[in-house]
């Protein structure tokens, strides 16, 4: 059963791989990671999974022994080749492989740059922008194709954390923390969870309370009856006023936590505390200076 909710977007720097981490089975549920990423020669690959997690994680690992066993001129092609013989081994010759079915994202960076893929059944096909899979996955279809202009990572990590965020909370079988795995085009990966302090954390707590408002606001608009002025004011005091408090918290604290980074290294210059800091809210390890 495709008891999940996993995502991968193409950025403009790189590949931004996602999924909750609550396993459903068939009397109770548990909380572990669904996204991997490992090195191989001349190169890395992460994965994000989605269905039966025992087989998918299987296959997963004999592409990483395979993988890193031999330099590969075609990752993708070799991992196609890998892939299509595990699912034929455990899914399609078992009697009941419907019970076993698992989809995978597949994201690749080499220095001819970063790719992702997505796999249906035996197949594995490129995403040229965004893939949903789980019982999740049309939920945040619809959700992610309503603001999907060209993303860098850092908007993607914003518009996932919302994604997930309604995706788990209406979508029976997806919850627990959300994992978030970003791959750059030079090759660094960094990870980052729904409890980091910063986007994924202030955005998947306050999603609900951001909808509850666009439809309230929705609702003012549709009343022909009401006077303009008392829509104008609904608008000012209720909407952007809050919202605006909202944006100045979630910089206050971030501009504190870089104050103190920058007082706890003060070799570095303002401009490397800001870049260094930058890479450390987002999961990434900082840059030697």
């Amino acid at each position: 059963m495709r008891m999940t909710i996993a995502a991968g977007f193409v950025c403009s720097d790189g590949i931004l791989l996602c999924a909750d981490t609550e396993h459903t089975g068939w009397t109770s549920k548990s909380h572990h990671s669904k996204v991997d990423h490992f090195e191989v020669p001349g190169g890395k690959v992460c994965f994000a999974l989605a269905g039966s997690s025992a087989l998918a994680w299987s296959a997963i690992q004999k592409c990483k022994k395979q993988l890193q066993a031999e330099q590969s001129d075609d990752l993708a092609s070799d991992i196609e080749v890998i892939l299509d013989a595990e699912y034929r081994r455990n899914v399609l010759t078992h009697p009941n492989y419907a019970s076993l079915d698992y989809s995978l994202l597949v994201g690749l960076w080499t220095e001819r740059g970063s790719q992702l893929y997505c796999t249906t059944a035996t197949a594995l096909r490129e995403i040229k922008d965004f893939e949903c899979i789980g019982i999740g996955g049309e939920l945040a279809q619809f959700i992610v194709r309503q603001g999907l202009p060209s993303l860098s990572l850092r908007e993607a990590v914003a518009l996932a954390a919302y994604t997930l965020a309604g995706v788990k909370e209406g979508i029976t079988g997806c919850g627990g923390m959300s994992v978030y795995l970003l791959l750059r085009n030079d090759g660094s990966t960094g990870v980052l969870t729904s409890q980091h302090e910063g986007a994924t954390k202030n955005l998947e707590k306050n999603a609900r309370l951001f909808d509850f408002t666009v439809r309230r606001l929705l609702v003012w608009m549709a009343d022909m009856q009401a006077e303009d002025i008392h829509l104008e004011q609904n608008v000012s005091e209720l909407v952007m006023k809050p919202l605006i408090e909202k944006r100045n918290e979630w910089r206050q604290t971030y501009k504190l936590k870089q104050r103190q980074f920058a007082e706890l290294n003060p070799h570095l210059t303002p401009s490397q505390v800001e870049e260094m800091f930058g890479d450390i809210s987002f999961g990434f390890s900082p840059k030697s200076s």
